[in-house]
């Protein structure tokens, strides 16, 4: 025989076994009430088979009334009838006095008149759950997944349950929000308690997540060498971009854009074609060629090399000379001459070498300096006709004078002699008849023509005579002008009119043409002989210093003369092809 063995608790019923006769919970726990009430008061609560409260279909064969032959029913001894029990009359079950259970009904309270099927009053932890509760696990305990209310049990009801640390209704400094006991490393966030972050074991101060659970940010001191997320070369703790590491935690480097300590600038780039180098204010002497500002940069601030001051390159006239290269410079590309009477100087030549150089011009080299000159007469003495500093004209021509008579006045065949210091002396003679002396000039006259008649065929006679005298007729006087301004002009005049009244003054006053032989001159009227010899132009007065003076004629203001050999420099050949000296 198999037998349901229940404990009572109160009115709830822990079943113990259910499955031998395939029960529900609700048929066993009828059977297990009404053997109860069938046996007496204290009565073991073991009910036989074939009890009044089994079903029939569960009774044991050999219980009494069972329909199979068995032993007689196991009856409680001491049980009697309760009298105020009786069989329900018709087939609607009621509760009658003593009945805690209506057979007829289920057992929660489908009515909802608050009496379950078992007509007793539904409360949580009856083991019945009502539509009123989530669940009834029999006991009003809270913790074991079913409420003292019969909810169930859940994170966030502020109710510590089976399987959680800690429930505080909502997540708090100590509690996480999945009622688990908050601690930093614990890979949850709880945000209550200040945490940012949590990598749990990942946390650490050179990661992401650092061991106070506070997200590892640029300028909190602790640098980022993990990540992934926020990877940081450098944190000084603070957010100052000239320490040498930005605020970005990128470590500070020439080029990046930002002004650190040390820099004077930085425009963000290396390039060297703008203002900033290096970090470094450009500047001449930087030792940086800047692109399309400097020509060169050797890195100091030398002239005499091959890069100036100014980052130009040097070159011959630069005013700076260049070592090595240059033995002058001054300033131009042009090569100089002395100044004005100074016989010989060093000067800076076109290619910036020092070399000895000759006046430019002198008084004496024949050319007439209008800055220093009023004339030059090829030497620098006081004949010719120019005195010995070029500033004087010294020649001067001759002059004189002839008052003629009325032709009344004058006797046919007599003579005037005049000398101009060059040619022969010339007679003219007064001639009335067309009849003269051979090799005389003949002045023409006729009785009766007055006196500026006579003047008149005088000059024109002596104007025909060859001689280097000019004549000019004023009224009866003939004035007589020397051709050359020279001294030789000065020349006596003879006449053998018997007319007192014709008068004759010489020829006087002259000056020049006095130059001795070897004497510079620029004309024949510079020398005493009349000669001024251009011949002598294929000499040459070299002022480079070429070759050897030779004892071969004087030293002359214009250079040293030299054997014919020798050129003159380029820029004298036009001075030196007028050297020229009387004979």
């Amino acid at each position: 025989m198999t037998h349901w063995t229940w404990r009572t608790q109160g009115s709830a019923f822990r079943r113990l076994s259910t499955e031998a006769f395939g029960w529900s919970f609700a048929e066993a726990l009828t059977a297990a009430i009404r053997c109860t009430q069938a046996g007496s008061k204290g009565s073991p609560n073991i009910c036989p088979d074939g009890g009044a409260g089994l079903p029939a279909s569960h009774k044991d064969a050999g219980a009494a009334g069972d329909s199979g032959a068995g032993s007689a029913p196991d009856a409680d001894a001491g049980a009697r009838p309760d009298a105020n029990v009786k069989a329900d009359a018709g087939p609607t079950p009621r509760v009658d006095a003593g009945q805690i259970r209506d057979a007829g009904t289920s057992d929660t309270d489908a009515g909802g008149d608050g009496c379950t099927g078992a007509c007793g009053t539904p409360a949580c932890g009856s083991a019945i759950k009502e539509p009123s509760e989530q669940c009834d696990d029999g006991n009003v305990v809270s913790g074991d997944g079913c409420s003292s209310t019969c909810q169930y049990e859940r994170c966030g009801d502020a109710i510590v349950n089976d399987g959680e640390q800690c429930d505080d209704g909502a997540e708090s400094a100590t509690c996480n929000l999945d009622c688990t006991l908050r601690a930093c490393g614990d890979g949850k966030v709880n945000h209550t308690a200040g945490e940012q972050c949590d990598d749990g074991a990942q946390n650490r101060d050179n990661g992401d997540c650092t061991a106070g659970c506070k997200i590892n940010v640029c300028g909190d001191g602790h640098i980022d060498v993990y990540g992934p997320l926020r990877m940081e070369l450098c944190d000084d703790g603070n957010a100052v971009n000239s320490d040498g590491c930005r605020n970005d935690c990128v470590v500070a480097t020439c080029g990046d854009g930002v002004l650190e300590s040390g820099e004077q600038c930085d425009d963000g780039n290396v390039t060297t074609s703008d203002a900033c180098v290096n970090c470094s204010d450009a500047r001449c002497g930087d030792g940086v060629v800047r692109s399309g500002v400097e020509q060169c940069d050797d890195g100091n601030l030398s002239n005499s090399d091959g890069c100036l001051n100014t980052c130009e390159l040097a070159v011959c006239g630069d005013g700076f000379i260049n070592s090595g290269v240059e033995t002058c410079d001054d300033g131009n590309t042009v090569t100089e001459t002395c100044a004005y009477g100074v016989a010989s100087c060093m000067v800076c030549d076109a290619t910036c070498q020092a070399k000895t150089a000759y006046p430019s011009s002198a008084c004496g080299d024949g050319v007439v300096d209008p800055t220093y000159e009023v004339c030059d007469d090829g030497n620098s003495s006081s004949c010719g006709s120019c005195g010995a500093t070029c500033r004087t004209v010294t020649s001067v021509a001759a002059t004189g004078y002839i008052a003629a008579v009325a032709a009344a006045n004058l006797n046919d065949g007599a003579t005037g002699t005049l000398d101009d210091g060059y040619h022969a002396s010339t007679v003219l003679e007064f001639d009335s008849n067309a009849s003269i002396s051979a090799g005389n000039v003949r002045v023409a006259f006729t009785p009766g023509q007055p006196a500026s008649t006579v003047a008149n065929a005088i000059a024109t006679a002596i104007g025909g005579s060859g001689l280097f005298i000019g004549a000019s007729v004023s009224g009866a006087l003939v004035v007589l002008t020397h051709q050359l301004p020279t001294s030789l002009g000065n020349q006596a005049l003879m006449e053998t009119v018997s007319d007192a009244s014709f008068t004759v003054i010489g020829m006087s006053g002259g000056r020049g043409a006095d130059c001795t032989a070897g004497t510079g001159c620029v004309s024949n009227g510079d020398c005493a002989s009349f000669s001024c010899n251009h011949a002598i132009a294929t000499d040459r007065y070299d002022r480079r210093g070429q070759g050897s003076p030779t004892a071969r004629g004087p030293s002359l203001a214009h250079g040293t003369f030299l054997e014919r050999t020798f050129e003159c420099h380029p820029v004298e050949e036009a001075r030196c092809a007028r050297s020229a000296a009387c004979v």
